[in-house]
Parts: structure tokens; sequence; C-alpha cells
């Protein structure tokens, strides 16, 4: 059985000899793949030597905060099949607000108690 296998295992060498089409394309790909794996490590020790500045990384916190979302529109009415109605969509405006973040001036305080109809004190 071992010499059946090794048999195999040097046949196998012998059918795609040093110099054939197959030995290069290996050779072709081992070196791509090296390439990208240096790419990679090269990128990875410039953003380790040189880190981004705190204008770059504090843009790029704000424009994880600061997002506007698209809300789906109005959805209309669901009926079953004798026309009764189901679910029946109601607008109602919302607003969410970040707790750590939020941190409004006086007047802003005022725009929103009298928008929201809540006290200042609450908001």
């Amino acid at each position: 059985m071992l010499k059946k296998f090794w048999s195999f295992l040097t046949r196998r060498y012998q059918r795609y000899p040093f110099g054939s089409v197959h030995t290069h394309r290996m050779i072709l790909l081992f070196r791509l793949y090296l390439l990208v794996f240096l790419l990679i490590i090269l990128r990875a020790s410039y953003l380790q030597v040189f880190p981004a500045s705190q204008k770059v990384l504090s843009k790029l916190a704000n424009n994880q905060y600061h997002k506007a979302i698209d809300v789906a529109p109005y959805r209309g009415t669901i009926f079953d099949h004798r026309m009764v109605p189901l679910a029946i969509s109601v607008q109602a405006p919302s607003l969410a607000v970040n707790p750590r973040v939020f941190s409004p001036s006086a007047k802003e305080l005022e725009i929103l108690s009298a928008s929201l109809k809540l006290t200042k004190k609450k908001i």
C-alpha cells in the first residue's frame, strides 16, 4: 500500500517536470499571492506607523452620528377579503437623539420644547 502511494507521488512529479507549463503557472500564482500578501502587510504597517490625524477621525465620527434617514412613504390601509380594514397607517412625527452627544443650547431647548410640547426640564 505504501509502495503504491509512493509510486503515485513520484509519477505525478514526473508528469509535470520542472520547466513545464504547469510549473510556470504554479510559480506565477505563488508570486501573485506573495505580492498581495506583501501589499496587505505594507498597508497595515503604514497605518500603524502613520496614524490618521485627529481631524480626520473626528470628521468620520461626526458623519456616523449625524445622518438623515429616509423613511418609507405612507403605506395605506390593509383590508381583508371583505374590505374590513385590518391595519391602518397613522402618520406621526418621530425624533431620535443620541443622549451621549446631545447637548442643546438654551435657544435650542426652547425650540424643542415648543415643537414637542414638553417642558425644558423633561427634554
